[in-house]
């Protein structure tokens, strides 16, 4: 009769230990799908409907810009949770020196910020336009006719644009 109680309680406690390894793998691999879907999600790109994505990942950026009225449109969307750490940039091609430059203009009031955004007037550049220009900190450079400052050099810049000056969304 022993017999009868070991093998009725194996054949319960089996299907109960399977079921309980299922459900916590299944949790953990939902988890993990929802903590990429989470990463990938922070690297959407909203662009004007005008704009080419050809263009755009060719750094050749032209006229086309966002109407104010977007982030109104953004904080009642779906994505109004995610709305503090969206990072409004404006991107520009400019010849300083005859060296083509793109000049990215970036929000300074952004969650989760690694370095702080250059005061008014100054901007940060990838190594490739500092060493291109001949450039140090504290040099002041023109564009368009307004002065700014280096404010330092960025090593690894965000969407590898090494060529870029970077200076607040202000300026």
């Amino acid at each position: 009769r022993w017999f009868e109680y070991v093998l009725a309680a194996v054949v319960i406690a089996v299907p109960i230990a399977t079921l309980t390894v299922q459900r916590s793998l299944s949790s953990l691999t939902e988890d993990q799908i929802h903590e990429q879907a989470h990463k990938l999600g922070s690297n959407i790109l909203v662009l004007p409907s005008e704009t080419e994505l050809a263009d755009f990942y060719g750094f050749l950026y032209g006229t086309p810009a966002m109407p104010d009225s977007y982030s109104q449109k953004l904080g009642t969307s779906s994505l109004r949770q995610q709305i503090g750490f969206i990072q409004s940039r404006l991107y520009a091609n400019v010849d300083l020196q005859q060296v083509p430059l793109i000049v990215v203009g970036q929000e300074s009031t952004v969650q989760g910020r690694t370095r702080p955004p250059p005061p008014p007037g100054a901007a940060y550049l990838g190594e490739t336009a500092l060493n291109r220009l001949g450039l140090e900190k504290d040099d002041k450079l023109e564009i368009n006719d307004q002065e700014w400052t280096v404010a330092g050099l960025i090593r690894r810049p965000p969407d590898g644009l090494d060529i870029a000056l970077y200076a607040s969304l202000e300026t």
